[in-house]
């Protein structure tokens, strides 16, 4: 199946042989140059390299645990998302593609026909190491995530009883790649890939060489430190804390005391009479004048009703 995505345009073509999702960059400088970067699905193994020197956070990863421990079939899914609004159709997800899963043309040239620095397999591409953690948490008998997702088949159990140390699953360190896709398919999070060397081809002396050896420089866990030279210091001016002696509540008599007391209970009395209707509508209609005088004469009303009872 192949999915093809021009900008702007959106385009689909389907076959049965493979998928792949293809993206366009048009140039509109007169030149008419065009970038083109596809994705083969069925030869993604989602190690991540190129969510790690992608420059402006285009890629993500995608289901790989899933993939790889069989939840979902392999090649209906990419284990990879480009955001083709973010890409800038630089070529370095696809220099640093070890299965080559992602092809990158520049004005109808490969990578291999372009002055782009390449990966040297001698006789691997990384240096580094790889190891598994918490292996009680490990269960190759009904996981097999790495075995599955392993493009060099390096992972494997221990048969031999010899051989067992305890380890329940082992890797042929000899034959790895430090591609780390091993890392991203394991749902228990239980191996570590740590790469100190990346072997490539010599950077050409052009204007973007610094991008280049950013990137290589990513991939071994270096990122570029900020530079600082510029910044000014703003010193925050400290002022004295200046404690307040809080201030002294007088103590109300208890003559007012009992006065007020009279007063709320008045007023509680009030609304909740018939005559206290009135004096709750003006209240929420927020007419202080209102409020007073329906209050006033309530309370006129009540005084002439007990003078008539004595």
């Amino acid at each position: 199946m192949i999915v093809s995505t021009d900008s702007p345009d959106v385009d689909m073509d389907v076959t049965e042989e493979e998928m792949k999702y293809k993206w366009k960059h048009l140039r509109t400088d007169g030149e008419k140059k065009s970038k083109k970067l596809d994705l083969n699905i069925e030869k993604c193994i989602g190690c991540e390299l190129c969510k790690i020197v992608c420059p402006v956070d285009a890629i993500e990863i995608g289901p790989v645990a899933e993939v790889a421990t069989g939840e979902l079939e392999r090649g209906t899914v990419p284990l990879i998302m480009i955001d083709q609004d973010k890409c800038v159709f630089c070529g370095l997800c696809a220099i640093i593609c070890l299965e080559e899963a992602l092809e990158f043309e520049f004005d109808e040239k490969s990578i291999e026909d372009l002055d782009y620095p390449k990966l040297k397999k001698d006789p691997k591409f990384f240096e580094g190491t790889i190891a598994v953690y918490h292996l009680e948490k490990c269960d190759p008998s009904g996981c097999k995530a790495c075995i599955n997702i392993c493009p060099q088949e390096c992972w494997y159990i221990p048969k031999d009883i010899e051989e067992k140390t305890g380890d329940k699953i082992k890797v042929k360190e000899d034959d790895c790649n430090y591609c780390g896709a091993c890392v991203n398919s394991c749902p228990e999070n239980l191996i570590e890939v740590k790469r100190t060397k990346v072997k490539h081809t010599e950077i050409p002396d052009v204007p973007w060489m610094n991008s280049w050896k950013e990137a290589f420089e990513k991939l071994i866990g270096k990122t570029k430190e900020s530079d600082l030279s510029r910044i000014i210091e703003y010193k925050k001016e400290e002022k004295p804390l200046i404690k307040k002696t809080p201030a002294e509540i007088p103590e109300i008599p208890k003559e007012c005391q009992k006065l007020l007391k009279e007063k709320i209970e008045e007023l509680e009395k009030h609304f909740r009479s018939k005559e206290g209707i009135k004096t709750r509508h003006f209240t929420e209609k927020g007419d202080t004048e209102k409020v007073l005088n329906s209050f006033l004469r309530s309370k006129k009303k009540l005084k002439n009703k007990k003078d008539k009872e004595t």
